[in-house]
């Protein structure tokens, strides 16, 4: 059984720095949206956690065979 599939940057964390989370859309999870994007450049502003969270049933995250 598959589990639900996330990514994460962790690049410009800093301890005691926020989590941001990125909940997909109805695609594949995309490596590329965890360096590119006004959320990265935010990121690096705030010293966070970047994870993103794939869509249950699409890409990786699928309940079944």
């Amino acid at each position: 059984m598959q589990f639900q599939r996330f990514l994460t940057n962790s690049k410009y964390y800093e301890k005691g720095g926020p989590v941001f989370l990125l909940i997909g859309g109805e695609a594949s999870a995309s490596k590329m949206s965890m360096y590119l994007g006004e959320w990265i450049e935010t990121a690096k502003e705030f010293h966070a956690l970047c994870v993103q969270l794939e869509h249950r049933f699409y890409g990786k995250s699928q309940p079944f065979k």
